[in-house]
């Protein structure tokens, strides 16, 4: 099994920290694509999308999704046959329940859905979280919704977080 890491937007330097992190606390390997695109270029997010399904297709490997902020958007964005390969979607801090008028009209423009074919699905969000609210981030599927301390993307003890949430403690 493998751990298919899913950035969101913005906080560019923080991702690399992510990854390595998840490396360190879970010692699977994970893959990264590197990608930098904003909340509106949808073309961009479907590129992501693209290399996302295209690597998954490409090797034999299990997956396990982690997917941080818009990430988790972008996690439900694949192709129904790449999910046959995905063991677990672990999404946190991604605004799955926004309502806003303009981000409707942001996931119009991709295919975001709500229901996959995946055995395990966990989101969750964090206290004082001002960017995405914990209310937001459970998805409607997930069999776990769970909050913890900490912000978007400031996690006291990242890599217990990441120990617990992907090795299946929360």
């Amino acid at each position: 099994t493998k751990i298919l890491f899913i950035q969101g937007i913005h906080n560019f330097s923080l991702r690399e920290q992510f990854v390595s992190d998840v490396k360190e606390a879970t010692g699977l390997e994970v893959v990264y694509f590197p990608y930098l695109y904003g909340l509106m270029d949808t073309d961009k997010q479907l590129e992501l999308i693209g290399k996302v399904n295209a690597h998954i297709a490409s090797g034999d490997s299990r997956y396990i999704i982690l997917a941080h902020s818009f990430g988790g958007i972008l996690a439900y964005c694949l192709e129904e046959k790449t999910y046959e390969k995905v063991e677990q979607i672990i999404t946190f801090g991604a605004p799955h329940q926004v309502q806003f008028a303009w981000f409707k009209d942001t996931l119009s423009k991709l295919p975001y859905r709500t229901e996959v074919d995946v055995p395990l699905q966990k989101s969750c969000g964090f206290y004082f979280d001002f960017t995405v609210p914990f209310f937001f981030t459970r998805h409607p599927h997930a069999k776990s919704h769970t909050n913890h301390i900490g912000s978007h993307t400031s996690v006291p003890n990242r890599k217990k977080f990441f120990r617990k949430l992907i090795l299946g403690h929360i």
